[in-house]
């Protein structure tokens, strides 16, 4: 009877550091869509009415062909000569410069739409960079203050869809 038992455990310890083994190997969750993500920065701040300069670099697949578009949310204006690229990301670094602008106080976002062509595959992602524009603490203060502040953040979503 004692042998079953310490049979039992046995099995049921190996069991449970098979299990660990495994959820240790796992990779880091990745979001639906193209393999892309933002590398720096993770916010921009800016001062209200001055022009910045920012990089933005993207981690991606090292071959296939990568096409970025940037376009300011309502509040923020890209300056920027250009606001769509292409990498060949067997050859290329993706990073971009932007040169944002915005005019008031408040936080807002740069949002990016990426689509990678990898052996005739086509997927694409949209994620946003957020955008501090001025003191966004003291609009929050004011906000908390007159009981108008936001736990959440409603943003109206766009989607295109192409073949």
């Amino acid at each position: 009877m004692k042998l079953k038992t310490f049979t039992q455990t046995l099995f049921l310890l190996l069991l449970s550091f098979v299990h660990i083994a495994h959820a240790e190997t796992k990779q880091p969750y990745q979001k639906p869509g193209a393999n892309i993500r933002v590398v720096t920065p993770d916010i921009i701040s800016l001062d209200v009415s001055k022009q910045k300069e920012v990089k933005v670099s993207f981690s991606a697949p090292s071959n296939g062909q990568l096409f970025i578009t940037a376009k300011p949310k309502p509040g923020l204006t890209l300056a920027s000569t250009h606001s769509e690229w292409h990498f060949d990301l067997a050859s290329e670094k993706p990073e971009v410069t932007l040169n944002i602008e915005g005019n008031t106080n408040g936080k807002y976002y740069v949002m990016f739409h990426a689509r990678i062509i990898e052996k005739s595959k086509t997927s694409s992602r949209v994620f946003g960079i957020p955008v501090e524009v001025g003191d966004v603490s003291a609009l929050e203060a004011k906000l908390e203050k007159t009981g108008k502040k936001k736990e959440y953040v409603i943003m109206k979503a766009e989607e295109t869809i192409t073949q």
